[in-house]
């Protein structure tokens, strides 16, 4: 029986020739993408890779003329995993619609532990409905019916949860999406696979106004979005710290939009690893410089 074709290469695709020089001098540096699933508004840092053939890359994620190709090894190596795909309102994105609340009531939590500590309060725990009632009256209700270990204990649970839930979310994307200019495009045909660095802002979520009914939670609500901007401006500033570096063996193709920028990338190619390794890998066919001119009139 013939075995099935795997495809192994990913390819990160880029709409500028200056962004595949800067990979091929430097590595790949994670970006926020701003993401909608499950209703919640993230941000994720990430370098996103497609799992899909060379002549594919053109025609199957249209982000730009200019691809550089990774081998399959090298992705797992460095932990880059692939998405898992659904699709608008479906039983798994509904099932992760709760991670606001979750971060929410998990951040009023550990405000209160701090209010506990300091004061020395210990109240003895009460019954208490929770349902309907305002992030602001949630937090007074804690402060009055849970002492210091007892909330510490819900915190540590809550967060634990939030976890489980976050790295459903950092690797979960719709099958349909918009892109910049609001056109529709198929996202499964990239099989995307992420690179996610491993730090304390690599996912960031948006507050949703929506969560914060009582105008009691005013002031709530303009907390934890001011939070936000502040992780994501923190996060953003840290990214460079986190680029996903490569060897000259990880590299198995790079295309560019026309052939009179073959030789550009050529010469960066033989000042950064070397003229003798770079033709050597060349004519020994395991590394491809190619166009996408070349690419669609000669094969």
């Amino acid at each position: 029986m013939n075995e099935l074709k795997q495809v192994s290469s990913l390819f990160h695709t880029t709409d500028k020739i200056e962004n595949i020089r800067s990979i091929i001098q430097g590595g790949f540096t994670p970006s926020y993408s701003k993401e909608i699933f499950g209703n919640n508004l993230s941000y994720i840092s990430m370098v996103s890779f497609s799992n899909v053939l060379l002549l594919e890359t053109k025609t199957q994620i249209n982000y730009g003329d200019y691809s550089i190709g990774m081998t399959k090894d090298w992705c797992i190596k460095n932990n880059l995993q692939p998405v898992f795909y659904t699709y608008e309102n479906s039983y798994v994105e509904r099932s992760l619609r709760p991670i606001r609340q979750i971060f929410d009531v998990a951040g009023i939590f550990s405000d209160i532990n701090k209010h506990l500590s300091k004061n020395k309060i210990d109240i003895k725990f009460k019954g208490i409905d929770f349902s309907d009632i305002g992030l602001k009256t949630f937090d007074t209700l804690i402060r009055t019916n849970f002492d210091h270990k007892q909330s510490k204990i819900i915190e540590h649970f809550l967060t634990e949860i939030s976890e489980v839930f976050v790295y459903y979310e950092l690797y979960s994307k719709r099958i349909n999406a918009k892109n910049k200019v609001g056109e529709e495009f198929i996202c499964f045909n990239d099989r995307e696979w992420r690179y996610i660095p491993d730090f304390k802002y690599k996912f960031l979520y948006e507050p949703d106004p929506h969560i914060y009914t009582l105008k009691e939670d005013d002031e709530e609500y303009k907390k934890r979005l001011r939070e936000h901007k502040e992780s994501l401006l923190i996060g953003k500033e840290q990214l460079s710290k986190h680029i996903l570096k490569f060897d000259l063996d990880d590299i198995k193709s790079i295309v560019v939009k026309n052939d009179d920028e073959i030789e550009n990338i050529f010469d960066l190619l033989k000042e950064v690893y070397g003229e003798q390794f770079v033709l050597q890998r060349i004519f020994n066919g395991s590394l491809l410089v190619t166009s996408y001119d070349q690419l669609y009139n000669n094969f």
